[in-house]
């Protein structure tokens, strides 16, 4: 049998492994790869750092090669690169002749188009001769032009129809598995069953058992067949024997060293090959920039530095590698060698020498280098196999960082170790006027020696000057130095464990000029530096000041890369669920000038403020534009990138890079602010859904307070009306109640059977003053409480208006459209069944319904039925959302439509049923709900537990309290109610679900409304005017000190109650985004409640003795004192608010507007329902009721049935001058 060909490639072993019809053919190709890399060849022929050995180097190094399994479209991707690279080098040969053509043709144009403009004016007619002669003289020239620029025209054509077919195959081959040949070899054997002797093979020639494929699984989990399962137990256990061994002696050894005494017991320390210590060989560039072999003598305690001891050259039989061409093909290295030992026999036979700890290569490093590829796309596969091994080394950035050497030890190709600059190091440059450092100050250190605290800040940008990547003001240092002191705040880490990367100082460039491939290799780990970094920071600006497309930052090709990297760390598998790609932007300015990005007449030479801007990405949307269509220096490097932007998941179509940016262009800013003004419920709700850190407005905490309070009054105007329109029907409720007579029947009649005075307590004195005349309520002294109607009036509007909102909070989540017919027949089926309940309920409890607690059974039972009623008609709806499809690296990678902040005009016809609201993860509407329905339940629950406490506990214990001690309540008591049932529905509609935030949020603005009510009847009940005043002005100062502290509470909480760590971005942005809802929500309750209660105070006289609202006993209200009172509340509440508001928009909370945005109409249905449903429960609570606890005797006196007089609330007050013990006529003996 003939001999099969010798194997030069990776994907010829793999479809041999996959296709050959005999294992012994895949194995022969197999050996002939692994004996002969890509690179061995030229391996023979150059000279290399004494002692390391080319055949170590061509066997250990392309091994775990990773590689992908679909070679057939992987040969036509290189080929395809390889037709794009000779059009481009056709194109760059013909443009410069164009150029030259063009710019002496012009010459000639000018006066020839002078000439025939004279003619054509009819000056002379003898011009016209010349003219022709000149033009027919030129025609060839013209002609040539012409023809050359059809030339180049065409050929921009074939490489524009190249790129084409590349971006289709790389997003092809994105979708194929990227593994290793044992990868391969496991999973053909789990088909075929005849590839043992493959994988025995490559085990013996060390290939990994612990890499990944670019799907997660490793060799055994790849593994299907038990015989497999068994070689790779086999070898595992022999590879750990082997280590025990080598341990076994490395530490007899130093024992041994140890007991004799030996000054050289550093030495017999076993050396790692993933880092660069004490007495480790490794490979460093000398003082003439050329590579050498040498040993380690030192290494400073920073570990920055390290001093490097050459070896001696012999004899000129060791020199560095020649320099290879990065960005073309191979190329021949003859007559380089005798330069190369030209130039090493003139250096001295031993160098000391004080280099980067960083930038000094290790052995493993230096052979991976050697065995590198001339093949550029494998720099795609490269980067692919490394970002699948990222998550083995830890969830965070800080937990990866320490095992990095390890990292780079298992990586096939070469990967830099990575460098950081300490906090310190630049503040003490911005102090003393210095600029970014460079390479060669050597200030790094290796991320593998910095704390595991710490936190790295990658920094992406573009130079600002041609040789420097600073201007004169060096205001990019400055931005850093300002965006890790923020970051360190945030984060609670100490500043001076705070690190950047930052390529001038980071990147070796001295090896740019003999080792451009060793450069290019740091620039092709960039993406592992991102993924290896806590937060991103970039700066748009360039040394055109922004007027030079080709230099600006968007537009750079590996500018974008670096920006996807930034965001495909946050997509599974390097992260364990989807999340946003938060970035920090160092927007530049002029001080004392516009502050924005790009201001026309501004050079970026004179900029020398800056702020640090948060921008956030939603987690389905990619935040830069493919990559591959960057502007690029060589534009050999597009393939390759073109891949790369395919491996890390760009798709076209999916871009989100005008949503991110939260600073939009000059003059943008005003309909920026009026957008954000306008935010509605629903596209907070929606934010707070699909992406959570975008909720927070960062760039607010830099706005001046003058802008800031400008948004704040007109945010404030949509609440004022808001609040104004939501009391409308509720004043008409109370007017309604006001007129319905009274809800006590009988009276002073004893022919009727009611009680007589004698009933009420007074014996036989018959004086006035205990029984004073009271303005035509005499008659009814003596009668009995008509529980039933009080409960009839209140609680039949109560479950009405709940009926109503509880359809409409729906409607707010899905829109007007097919879903209000559902609405509707949802609200009438609810009233109809919780009126029926009501019915039947006051039938079997009658006049005793309050009594005996049928009020809260008839509640419970209505509400709920509601609620059923909503979910039978209404229901949950299913959710049609674009979902792109699943990678095969990644099955749970997944596109969404990006939501934003400001959610989209509804579609034609008010029906927009695409909404993420239902679904926010885009799963289907036939996924499994998580904890949403749940918390939606107990958010329920707990606003009726606190209003069902204070209907029948706390507001009749009020009720018989001095003016004293309920001033002391409302100040003391009741906010301590009320703040921890608010702290308690924030938790709920904060805490990430399944269900929308406005309908978790649908509890808290009930609640705001009922307890905003309940305190302003509380203040209403005071008969005291300066104690009025002063209760109104104290209530307004405590709301203010209530709501800035709202957040800084939590963080407080968070850290020293509940040992918590601090918030993340999506936490802190739903808890946010809740509280600006429930911040509009009680501001606006707060101002309606003061409308509506000022209203019953007014128009309730007459049922004074029904709803006890602070009135005198035969004294109508001071109409002047209560709109005077009113004022004064609102002033008092307005200016706190607006205070309030400011303070927190600080903070980052946005504004909602009910009056404005996506589905405002079905926001104002809900809010003035849930309004009306809140008062009627408040006024319930505040009616005179003969509840259990405090009236235990039925009735109080044999003689009569007017058992409230009774009560606790009425005789602990006796003789005292209120409404009740004088219409009771009781004294206080």
């Amino acid at each position: 049998m003939d001999r099969p060909p010798v194997a030069h490639s990776w994907e010829q072993v793999a479809e041999a492994i996959q296709n050959a019809p005999e294992e012994r053919e895949a194995l022969s190709l197999l050996e002939a790869f692994l004996n002969a890399s890509p690179t061995a060849q030229q391996a023979q022929q150059q000279q290399r750092p004494t002692g390391l050995d080319n055949a170590t180097t061509a066997r250990t190094a392309v091994v775990d090669l990773f590689g992908c399994a679909d070679t057939s479209t992987w040969n036509q991707l290189v080929a395809q690169a390889q037709r794009y690279v000779e059009l481009s080098a056709q194109r760059g040969r013909l443009q410069p002749s164009v150029d030259r053509l063009e710019a002496r043709l012009v010459k000639i144009k000018r006066p020839l188009a002078f000439l025939w403009s004279c003619a054509g004016d009819g000056e002379s007619s003898v011009i016209l001769v010349p003219a022709a002669v000149a033009t027919l003289v030129l025609s060839p020239a013209f002609a040539l032009q012409w023809r050359t620029e059809s030339r180049l025209h065409a050929l921009q054509k074939e490489q524009q129809r190249a790129f084409g077919t590349l971006d289709e195959l790389g997003q092809k081959l994105a979708g194929a598995p990227c593994s290793t040949l044992l990868h391969t070899a496991i999973a053909t054997n789990n088909v075929r069953r005849d590839r043992e002797g493959v994988i025995r093979a490559l085990l013996q020639h060390g290939a990994s058992l612990e890499l990944v494929d670019s799907s997660g699984c490793n060799a055994h989990g790849l593994s299907l067949l038990a015989s497999t399962t068994a070689i790779l137990d086999a070898e595992a256990e022999r590879r750990c024997s082997v280590a025990a061994v080598t341990r076994r002696a490395d530490t007899s050894t130093t024992d041994s060293t140890d007991s004799t005494g030996s000054s050289e017991a550093d030495a017999a320390v076993a050396i790692s090959h993933d880092i660069v210590q004490l007495h480790a060989e490794v490979v460093a560039r000398d003082t003439n920039g050329d590579y050498r072999k040498g040993t380690v003598t030192s290494v400073a305690p920073d570990q920055a530095t390290c001093t490097v001891l050459f070896t001696p050259i012999d004899g000129g039989d060791t020199a560095p590698p020649p320099m290879r061409a990065v960005h073309s093909h191979p190329v021949s290295h003859a007559g380089v060698g005798a330069k190369v030992k030209e130039n090493a026999l003139a250096r001295p036979p031993a160098i000391l020498s004080n280099c980067a700890t960083a930038h000094v290569l290790t052995a493993h490093q230096w052979r991976a280098y050697d065995n590198r590829s001339d093949n550029l796309l494998r720099q795609a596969l490269n980067l692919r196999g490394s970002l699948a091994q990222v998550p083995r080394y830890g969830a965070t950035p800080a937990e990866r960082r320490q095992h990095f050497g390890a990292f780079i030890d298992e990586q096939s190709h070469l990967l830099p170790m990575m460098s950081v600059v300490g906090y310190t190091t630049l503040a003490e440059r911005l102090e003393t006027g210095g600029s970014l450092p460079h390479s060669s100050e050597m200030v790094t250190v290796p991320v593998t020696a910095i704390p595991a605290a710490s936190k790295v800040v990658f920094f992406s940008h573009t130079r600002l000057q041609d040789r420097k990547p600073d201007n004169k003001h060096n205001v990019k240092l400055k931005g850093i130095v300002e965006a890790m002191q923020m970051f360190a705040k945030e984060s609670g880490t100490k500043v001076e464990s705070m690190y950047a990367w930052i390529d001038e100082a980071c990147i070796d460039q001295g090896t740019w000029a003999k080792y451009p491939d060793i450069g290019m290799a740091f620039v092709y780990a960039l993406p592992l530096y991102v993924a290896y970094s806590d937060y991103f920071v970039y700066c748009r600006w360039d040394r055109a000041s922004r007027q030079d497309e080709a230099l600006r930052y968007e537009n750079r090709a590996w500018c974008r890369v670096e920006v996807v990297v930034g965001w495909r760390v946050g997509q599974p598998p390097l992260s364990s669920a989807p999340r946003p790609f938060e970035r920090y932007r160092l927007s530049l300015f002029v001080e004392g000038g516009e502050d924005q990005d790009d201001p026309d007449g501004v050079s970026v030479d004179d900029l020398d403020g800056v702020r640090i801007v948060r921008e956030v990405t939603p987690a389905g949307s990619c935040p830069a534009l493919h990559p591959g269509e960057g502007i690029l220096s060589v534009e050999t490097d597009r393939p390759p990138l073109v891949l790369i932007a395919r491996m890390l998941g760009y798709e076209k179509g999916h871009e989100h890079v005008d949503g991110t940016r939260q600073v939009e262009e000059p003059g943008a800013g005003a309909a920026r602010r009026q957008m954000r003004r306008h935010s509605s419920a629903f596209a907070i709700s929606e934010a707070i859904t699909s992406d959570p850190a975008s909720v927070v407005d960062h760039e607010a905490r830099h706005m001046r307070p003058a802008e800031l309070f400008d948004e704040v009054l007109k945010s404030y105007f949509d609440v004022s009306i808001a609040a104004v329109v939501v009391s409308i029907p509720c004043i008409l409720f109370v007017l309604i109640l006001t007129n319905s007579g009274s809800i006590l029947k009988g009276g002073d009649d004893h022919t009727s059977g009611g009680a007589s005075l004698y009933s009420l307590g007074n014996h036989t004195i018959t004086n006035t003053t205990l029984c004073p005349e009271m303005g035509g309520l005499d008659s009814q002294r003596g009668a009995t409480l008509d529980a039933q109607k009080i409960f009839a009036l209140t609680g039949g509007v109560c479950l009405g208006a709940w009926s109503i909102s509880t359809n409409s909070l729906a409607l707010v989540s899905r829109g007007f459209g097919y879903q209000t017919l559902r609405a509707i027949k949802g609200t009438l089926a609810a009233m109809a069944s919780s009126w029926l309940v009501m019915w039947v309920g006051l039938l079997v409890f009658g006049n005793e319904v309050v009594r005996v607690g049928g009020d809260v059974v008839i509640s419970v039972v209505g509400a709920s039925l509601v609620i059923v009623c909503q979910m039978l008609f209404v229901g949950r709806r299913k959710v049609t959302a674009t979902v792109a499809p699943a990678t095969a690296q990644n099955p749970t990678f997944r596109t969404l439509a990006p939501p934003t902040l400001i959610a989209p005009a509804p579609a034609e016809g008010g029906n927009d049923d695409t909404s993420t609201q239902d679904d926010p993860a885009g799963k289907g509407g036939d996924q499994p709900k998580q904890e949403g329905a749940s918390q939606a339940l107990w958010g329920i629950f707990i606003t009726l537990l606190y209003a069902m406490l204070y209907a029948f506990v706390i507001v009749p214990l009020f009720m018989t309290l001095s003016d004293l001690h309920k001033l002391t309540f409302r100040l003391v008591v009741h906010p301590a109610v009320v703040v921890t049932g608010e702290m308690a529905l924030r938790e709920v509609a904060a805490a990430p679900s399944d269900k929308p935030a406005i309908i978790k949020c649908g509890a808290i603005i009930g609640f705001d409304i009922y307890f905003q009510l309940v305190g302003r009847l509380l203040v209403t009940a005071q008969t005291d005017e300066t104690l009025a005043y002063a209760t109104v002005v104290l209530i307004g100062v405590q709301e203010l000190i209530i709501r800035v502290s709202y957040l800084p509470k939590k963080r407080w909480l968070r850290r020293h109650l509940y040992g918590l760590p601090p918030l993340t971005a999506e936490e802190e942005g739903r808890f946010l985004g809740v509280l600006g809802i429930d911040n509009v929500s009680s501001m606006q309750s707060e101002m309606a409640a003061i409308f509506i209660a000022t209203a019953a105070k007014l128009t309730m006289y007459d049922v004074r003795v029904n709803f006890d609202l602070g009135f005198e006993v035969n004294e109508p209200p001071d109409v002047p004192f209560e709109l005077t009172a009113m004022a004064v509340a609102l002033c008092v509440e307005s200016v706190g608010n607006v205070v309030a508001m400011a303070v927190q928009r600080r903070q980052g909370v946005a504004h909602v507007s009910m009056l404005s945005g996506e589905r405002w109409r079905e926001t104002m249905l809900y809010l003035a329902s849930v309004t009306l449903c809140a008062t009627a429960a408040v006024f319930y609570s505040f009616a005179l009721r003969n509840v259990g606890f405090a009236c235990p005797s039925a009735p109080f006196d044999p003689h009569g049935g007017a058992a409230f007089c009774g009560c606790d609330f009425v005789r602990g007050r006796a003789g005292e001058h209120t409404v009740l013990s004088a219409f009771c006529c009781l004294s206080g003996e």
